[in-house]
């Protein structure tokens, strides 16, 4: 493939205490145009594919940002992290160690790292973070302080938000399209063992929620269908 960018003069010592070289555009592509100036990356197998990395970011180490990738803010990519496959990683997210982003969005200060793995759509924002060797793909979001680890393997859509702590797939389940009211009600561990409704956006306690299914009106699909939806989960929690 053409080349796309160089390595300039210009350089800066990280907070890692790296050498970095800044990168310039040398041919119009997606994310840049040419004479434009990137952000700061050790070497050049660091990026490849027409991915960039934008003015304010970094790559160091052995880790890989590839194939239409694009490092956007203060986002951070080291030690043998690979991004790729049109991922953006930006703000200030970090994918460090092992970890791999694979046609992903993380931003925030989201954290990926260990030899976890995102794939196939996955967003995650604010303080969310996966490590361990967890794998997480199709589509599902992380927000707000949720934590997926250990051996956790989630897809079909997974919403995970406030207090999530996750490290195995017994930690969280999902229910789709039950009502014309909701899309997906996640329910979930915190890390003292209690549970967390995700519904609409809002994050409720079982026994918050179990009072908003009983205060709903008798004619709509909500009430019909969310008691059995309780005693679901009641059973899938050993409760």
């Amino acid at each position: 493939m053409e080349r796309y960018f160089k390595l300039t003069e210009e350089t800066i010592v990280n907070e890692a205490g790296r050498k970095l070289r800044q990168i310039e555009c040398i041919r119009d592509f997606k994310f840049a145009h040419a004479g434009e100036l990137g952000g700061f990356i050790e070497k050049e197998e660091n990026l490849g594919g027409e991915a960039w990395v934008d003015e304010g970011a970094q790559v160091w180490g052995e880790a890989k940002v590839i194939n239409s990738s694009v490092l956007r803010g203060k986002a951070r990519v080291y030690g043998h992290a690979t991004v790729r496959n049109g991922s953006a990683i930006y703000d200030e997210a970090r994918v460090y160690d092992y970890a791999m982003v694979d046609g992903c969005f993380v931003g925030g200060q989201a954290k990926v790292y260990g030899k976890s793995r995102l794939a196939l759509g996955v967003t995650m924002a604010d303080q969310a973070e996966v490590f361990g060797l967890a794998s997480i793909e199709s589509s599902s979001c992380l927000l707000h302080n949720a934590s997926v680890s250990g051996r956790a393997c989630l897809n079909y859509a997974t919403v995970l938000s406030t207090d999530a702590y996750v490290t195995r797939n017994f930690d969280c389940c999902q229910f789709h399209n039950l009502c014309p009211e909701a899309g997906i009600t996640s329910v979930y561990r915190t890390k003292a063992g209690d549970l967390r409704v995700c519904h609409l956006d809002e994050v409720y306690t079982l026994e918050a929620f179990t009072e908003l299914v009983g205060q709903a009106s008798d004619e709509s699909v909500f009430k019909q269908v969310y008691p059995a939806v309780l005693e679901v989960i009641k059973a899938r929690f050993e409760l």
